[in-house]
């Protein structure tokens, strides 16, 4: 009743009768002196979803969304959800089907997948005929005091830098710190070097060590490892690039320079590259080239991700090792192909780009390795 006499402002109703009351509200109350009374609405916010669907996709703060993830592509397995926006709690990131409160602003989630063989699933072309697929990560070995671990960093951002036991190698293909090393020298198939080192895990700067013949091919490509986040199987198809590869994935194939960019992804410095096939995902933005160095383009690590879960490659600067780990805002990666006598090419690139000719370096210092798996 209270509700009914409070529903028309200014008019003479108290003397009515309840059934003249009911009338008057069904009628709308139309009394040219008031205004009859309007509920508040409460806004509604907009629910957008990569890879996946929402119900509902409008809602009121505080509302239930719940958010089911696309079937993944073959060869893939659904990761997790993340969201794009502050204030999103999902009931369960890691289950496909869940659900969050809606907080008060338009919100932006994506679902999240990963490649079980260690692999971004986004195809690279490294020839006019042949394309690839990179490795989660940068490759690295750890030692937990009587043997190595081969193994593809957590995420593509990760990099050992002076941590031990990169700077710790002995010239016996052991370390004196446990730890993980990222760094590897270049060994020919002309080197005398066994186990590990034969891989470059050494802190010999003796250049014969490493072999001694201009053209040789690696005496045992980092790839044939067993990696255990990486198929865990020796010869599972993991390979070094060329240096012809690296050039024509970063230089030659077709929009090449549209596809990479220089980046910081969750405060790690380094190189973008998309994959052939490309498309930004919502809640995103990428910016190719090096217009502000390393800040041209900047990602926390959710929104890295969304980028990776749709085939973008990161290249974290690694620096080098030369006796210790310097040059820290530049990326140095080994191709499989030796130059001379002593030195072999890698991908390199500064804050401002890649190198214009990939430089032939000495073989005993150490720099990083990212795999790649033939797609055929």
């Amino acid at each position: 009743m209270r509700k009914l006499l409070n529903f028309c402002r200014g008019g003479a109703i108290a003397s009515l009768s309840i059934l003249a009351m009911l009338a008057l509200f069904a009628a709308g109350c139309n009394n040219s002196s008031s205004a009859p009374y309007i509920p508040p609405v409460a806004q509604a916010y907009t629910v957008t979803v990569t890879n996946g669907t929402a119900t509902p996709t409008k809602a009121a703060a505080g509302a239930t969304i719940t958010v089911k993830a696309n079937a993944p592509e073959s060869g893939k397995v659904f990761g997790k959800w993340i969201s794009l926006t502050t204030g999103v709690t999902f009931a369960s990131e890691t289950n496909v089907e869940t659900t969050f409160k809606m907080p008060a602003s338009n919100v932006t989630v994506a679902a999240t997948y990963y490649n079980p063989a260690g692999g971004i699933d986004g195809l690279f072309s490294v020839s006019v005929t042949k394309k690839v697929y990179f490795s989660k990560g940068n490759l690295r070995a750890t030692y937990d005091g009587s043997s190595w671990t081969w193994s593809f960093a957590d995420h593509q951002y990760d990099a050992v830098g002076d941590a031990a036991a990169n700077t710790s190698i002995n010239g016996d293909g052991t370390v004196s710190a446990n730890g993980s090393v990222d760094l590897f020298g270049w060994v020919g198939a002309s080197s005398a070097f066994t186990d590990v080192a034969a891989f470059g895990i050494s802190n010999s700067q003796t250049r014969d060590d490493y072999g001694n013949v201009a053209g040789e091919a690696l005496k045992s490509d980092w790839g044939t490892n067993a990696i255990s986040n990486g198929g865990n199987v020796a010869n599972y198809g993991w390979r070094t690039l060329t240096q012809d590869e690296w050039d024509y994935v970063v230089k030659t194939r077709a929009g090449a320079d549209s596809k990479k960019g220089a980046a910081t992804v969750n405060n790690v410095a380094g190189w973008i590259l998309l994959p052939d096939a490309w498309t930004l995902p919502a809640g995103v933005s990428f910016t190719a080239g090096a217009a502000s160095e390393y800040t041209t383009n900047s990602y926390t690590a959710e929104q890295w991700a969304v980028m990776e879960s749709a085939g973008a490659v990161f290249l974290p600067v690694t620096g080098r090792r030369d006796g210790s780990v310097s040059s820290h805002d530049v990326g140095f990666y080994w191709s499989a192909t030796s130059s001379n006598t002593y030195s072999a090419y890698n991908a390199s690139f500064t804050s401002s780009g890649f190198s214009n000719e990939f430089p032939n370096w000495t073989r005993y210092k150490g720099a990083a390795v990212r795999l790649a798996k033939d797609s055929d």
